[in-house]
């Protein structure tokens, strides 16, 4: 009886055999990534069976393709620029280049502003993180002026500045960033000779982990105000940035990757040498403090800003009279761009 049991056994052990054998040679088999043709015989007995290669698939991701990509050459290329990254970036430059549009309306009775102007100042590194750190930089700007009726001014005024500029972060801990510059600020009616100015400053960053101390000078070589100390502390984590900075103060609230909303404050105006209807020359400076509000947007090439705020002491005067006039504040628009 055991042997009936044995026989029966090796008979069955031989048809389940038979049938794997026989499914794994049909063409059905194919679609499994089984090639028979290939794979290596072993024997068994009188059965001949081909096993199959082991199966590899594409679904395994590693780390580095989680937070990376590639491109068509292999080189990872890193994610775009975030907020957050910007965010959390140690303070180590104190002005930068960028492209903005102002404009403070006005009445006919009052006193309008409009400008177009690039300053000339070196990119940011979070822009050009391959950028030297020494650098020639360049700016203009254009000014179209409305008013005020009690004094007649040249309607339009420019700056054409040049200069130079190098930031260097020492070690871990000390960064500068000095500038300096020189340009002409004139209405180009007649000499700009009294329209030179020598603007610079230096400035240096103390990187204390989650804050960084400033300090420094900023000379503005403006007939109402020739130097500024600079100095503050800037706070900053994932989702704020408080830089407490005189004299440009600002604090940067995060909404998401791409936007954040900011508040800031700045000192407006400038002086520039003129010709009045007599023909006879002047120098005249426009002084305003402003205070915006804004929505930030941070796109993979460049970070641009629009702000709305009120402009308040805004005074006008100038060199060779006693003329001065102070006008009723007002609102101001700013788009901004930096690249």
């Amino acid at each position: 009886m055991k042997s009936v049991y044995a026989w029966t056994a090796a008979a069955v052990g031989l048809s389940i055999t038979s049938l794997a054998v026989a499914d794994y040679d049909s063409p059905d088999a194919a679609p499994l990534g089984i090639e028979p043709s290939t794979a290596t015989v072993e024997s068994i007995g009188n059965l001949e069976i081909q096993p199959a290669e082991p199966v590899t698939t594409d679904v395994f991701v590693n780390e580095e393709s989680v937070v990376s990509d590639s491109s068509d050459d292999g080189q990872i290329v890193m994610p775009g620029l975030t907020t957050y990254q910007l965010f959390q970036t140690p303070k180590t430059e104190y002005r930068v280049s960028e492209s903005s549009t102002t404009i403070v309306p006005s009445s006919a009775s009052d006193f309008g502003w409009f400008s177009l102007e690039s300053s000339p100042f070196s990119s940011s590194k979070a822009m050009s993180p391959d950028r030297d750190s020494f650098a020639f930089t360049g700016g203009i700007g254009m000014h179209f002026l409305r008013g005020p009726t009690t004094t007649p001014i040249e309607s339009r005024l420019f700056d054409f500045v040049g200069g130079l500029q190098t930031r260097k972060t020492i070690n871990s801990v000390f960064s500068y960033d000095l500038a300096t510059s020189i340009g002409a600020y004139s209405d180009f009616e007649d000499s700009a000779r009294d329209g030179i100015r020598f603007q610079s400053h230096a400035v240096g960053f103390l990187d204390m982990g989650c804050a960084d101390l400033v300090f420094g000078v900023e000379y503005l070589d403006r007939e109402d105000i020739k130097l500024l100390p600079v100095g503050g502390i800037v706070l900053r984590n994932e989702d704020l940035r408080a830089e407490l900075v005189f004299p440009r103060p600002r604090i940067d609230i995060a909404l998401d990757e791409e936007t954040s909303l900011f508040f800031k404050g700045n000192l407006g105006g400038g002086s520039w040498d003129i010709e009045r209807p007599d023909e006879s020359n002047d120098v005249f400076t426009y002084r305003a403090f402003e205070v915006t509000v804004g929505l930030q947007s941070v796109g993979d090439e460049s970070v641009s800003s629009v702000e709305l705020g009120y402009v308040f002491d805004r005074t006008i005067e100038f060199r060779n009279t006693n003329f001065e006039e102070t006008f009723g504040d007002a609102f101001i628009i700013r788009f901004v761009s930096h690249q």
